[in-house]
């Protein structure tokens, strides 16, 4: 076994044209070098005793089970049932990737299966299924439903013809997306994060994409688990940003307190300034920048603008007329008086209405009939 892995030559899965070189850095099972966890899984090196794998060809293979605790062999998979297996697929031609229909006899590697369109469904017993036998998408098409023309992950040009390389969201019709793309989009979102890209559906879309093969980790998304993801947020901004900076040691140094000490916008906290610089006090610590007192007082653009000028002159006027000053003049009163005073204006408008004999009911309906009745009015009858 050890001669074959490190001789370097070709052999053929049990399926037409299906090569697979042997290097001796290669995975025991597929015998193949790549190392894309996205698409192979997670590629595992054992020192004790030499030997590497990748976690879908394990996952995938119809010989070997998860027997140990997740720390013991690789991942569950103990180092002795690894044995066995590459040990007994030495019989089929290395391929330990079977279709799980049991009268079907196709059996590949999992790199080779994926070439030849087998489709491993990564839940439950880990079955496998060829081209034949392998689960599809249908999609209806009407007179109003375009198909769309790029894929929803990478946003490349795909032909939408729904097979093995493309695949769709079973909640909205316009989702369509390369499996590869896919793939990698769970691979880095995580159970928790991985979702449509449009329609955002999450639980349909999972369980869809589980039965068409994609591998699901669960686990974080990848940007959470990254160190210091977010290291960013806790930089604070400290540059001076006056037209012009009296600091001797200049803009980027700010002192712990004084006059040279950079304060930030109150309200952006992205501009700063030294104290001495915008002129402020030396305990000053409550300041905005330009840019956003111009936008939350809008004093610029009224007195810049014509419409603001225009404004301002009706603020004005508004300022002299009766009601305003009779306003003030009632501020200061009691609840007597400012009804008093107010009083013709509540004073209810009333509507005369005038009808003969026994015709008041025939045109007071009439008159409510009316678009234009304002019932706040009263009705008086002659």
């Amino acid at each position: 076994m050890k001669k074959a892995r490190m001789s370097q030559h070709k052999r053929q899965c049990d399926e037409a044209g299906c090569e697979v070189l042997f290097v001796c850095a290669g995975c025991v099972l597929c015998k193949q070098s790549d190392d894309d966890p996205a698409l192979f899984g997670e590629k595992v090196t054992l020192k004790e005793p030499k030997l590497s794998v990748h976690y879908f060809c394990l996952l995938t293979a119809c010989g070997v089970h998860q027997r140990g605790e997740e720390d013991e062999g690789v991942f569950g998979f103990l180092v002795e049932d690894i044995d066995k297996e590459v040990r007994r697929s030495i019989r089929l031609k290395g391929a330990c990737v079977g279709c799980y229909v049991r009268s079907c006899r196709k059996k590949v590697h999992y790199p080779c299966g994926r070439k030849l369109n087998f489709i491993s469904q990564f839940t439950e017993n880990f079955p496998s299924y060829c081209l034949d036998h392998s689960p599809s998408q249908t999609v209806c098409v009407s007179a109003d439903l375009s198909l769309p023309q790029s894929c929803s992950v990478c946003l490349d040009p795909i032909e939408p013809v729904l097979g093995y390389s493309v695949l769709k969201c079973p909640s909205c019709h316009h989702s369509w997306f390369h499996r590869d793309c896919v793939q990698r989009q769970a691979h880095s979102a995580g159970l928790f994060f991985f979702r449509c890209t449009l329609c955002s559906n999450k639980e349909d879309f999972q369980q869809e994409m589980l039965r068409m093969g994609i591998y699901i980790p669960e686990r974080d998304a990848s940007w959470e688990l990254e160190a210091n993801a977010y290291s960013d947020l806790l930089e604070v901004y400290e540059q001076c940003d006056a037209s012009t900076c009296l600091c001797n040691d200049g803009r980027t140094h700010s002192y712990k307190s004084g006059w040279f000490e950079v304060i930030r916008c109150r309200l952006c906290g992205s501009t700063g300034t030294h104290r001495k610089c915008s002129g402020l006090k030396v305990d000053a610590t409550d300041w905005a920048c330009s840019g956003c007192t111009q936008a939350t007082d809008g004093r610029a653009s009224l007195a810049t603008t014509p419409q603001g000028r225009q404004r301002k002159s009706q603020l004005s006027k508004r300022q002299l007329t009766p009601i305003s000053s009779k306003s003030r003049l009632l501020s200061g009163g009691s609840p007597e008086q400012i009804l008093q005073a107010l009083g013709p204006q509540l004073r209810p408008l009333s509507v005369t209405l005038e009808v003969e004999g026994d015709q008041a009911l025939s045109a007071g309906l009439e008159l409510v009939r009316k678009p234009d009745f304002d019932p706040t009015h009263t009705l008086s009858v002659r």
